[in-house]
């Protein structure tokens, strides 16, 4: 009735009650974001609330973090996270959130320590394996990243990707160790990045037929062999 007749701060009041006695109640907890949007609040107070409400609980952290997150409020999420890793220091979720807060925040270096984490706990969860290969990748550490792809290629699921990923992999690899020209040893990476992408395009990844062509400049010919 009080949301029917707007009365937002008398709603609110209600809701506060209704969520003493059930604290899970979905649609007490929707509501009362709904509330908060209408009167100009911050949607996300409600998940702080609730995790201060008891810190201890992973579930209301964990939306409070994505909150965070959503919000570009990265460094925030980050601490919640830490205090979360307290309680659960394996829980598949709080590992990804914490390293996705550690990405946007440009530290990716840090990033990897939990996605290296989850990776061997998630085994099987090929986009975890991909999230490892793409931060190894941009921290340079080719060999380590190339090992996770691997994993991912091994699984035998969204070959497409996952040969795409070793492809651009290999590709970021040479052209950041080239020097003023292409050497034969370069041009043998590429050749590998192209078999690649081959492959990506031949399981389904369509887009990949472009980079391979964009390649053909730059792999081995007769002559290089001979």
């Amino acid at each position: 009735t009080y949301k029917k007749n707007e009365m937002y701060n008398e709603q609110l009041i209600i809701l506060d009650l209704w969520l003493k006695i059930e604290p899970e109640n979905k649609k007490a907890i929707s509501e009362k974001k709904i509330a908060y949007n209408k009167l100009g609040k911050d949607e996300n107070d409600v998940n702080r609330e609730r995790w201060n409400s008891d810190k201890s609980n992973l579930q209301y952290g964990l939306d409070y973090a994505e909150g965070l997150i959503e919000k570009d409020e990265n460094d925030l999420a980050i601490d919640v996270c830490n205090e979360l890793l307290v309680y659960d220091p394996n829980n598949i979720r709080l590992l990804k959130v914490i390293a996705d807060a550690y990405i946007n925040a440009y530290q990716d270096g840090k990033a990897l320590q939990y996605l290296e984490k989850l990776g061997n706990i998630d085994k099987d969860n090929v986009n975890t394996l991909l999230d490892i290969s793409e931060v190894c990748m941009n921290i340079e550490e080719f060999k380590k990243g190339y090992n996770w792809v691997n994993k991912a290629i091994s699984k035998n699921k969204s070959l497409g990707k996952c040969y795409f990923q070793r492809a651009e992999l290999l590709v970021v690899l040479v052209e950041s160790n080239i020097e003023n020209e292409i050497n034969f040893c370069d041009r043998l990476v590429y050749d590998l990045a192209w078999e690649d992408y081959n492959s990506s395009y031949d399981n389904g990844n369509l887009k990949a037929k472009i980079y391979r062509d964009q390649l053909d400049d730059f792999i081995t010919s007769k002559g290089d062999w001979f």
